[in-house]
């Protein structure tokens, strides 16, 4: 289980399927790279930070971060399955 903050592990071999789990964590994982490609354009454009407030481009970095780590634990649980 993926959660913002938080990563927890159970047992389930005999439970899950793994299959649809790696579908539902690659799904995941497409939206949130989409996530990180967008605020990191976003970031890298000079004239979004010339003339947004400070407090805007603050909370697209925070955001930015968040996606990161978000895409690295999605990825970390897909090679978990693999």
């Amino acid at each position: 289980i993926v959660a913002e903050g938080l990563t927890l592990a159970l047992p389930l071999a005999d439970i899950l399927d793994f299959t649809a789990e790696k579908a539902r964590l690659a799904k995941e994982l497409a939206t949130a790279e989409v996530e990180v490609k967008k605020r990191q354009a976003k970031l890298a454009n000079p004239t979004f930070r010339a003339k947004a407030p400070a407090d805007v481009v603050e909370e697209n970095q925070i955001q930015f971060d968040s996606a990161k780590q978000k895409r690295d634990k999605l990825q970390s649980a897909i090679a978990r399955l693999t």
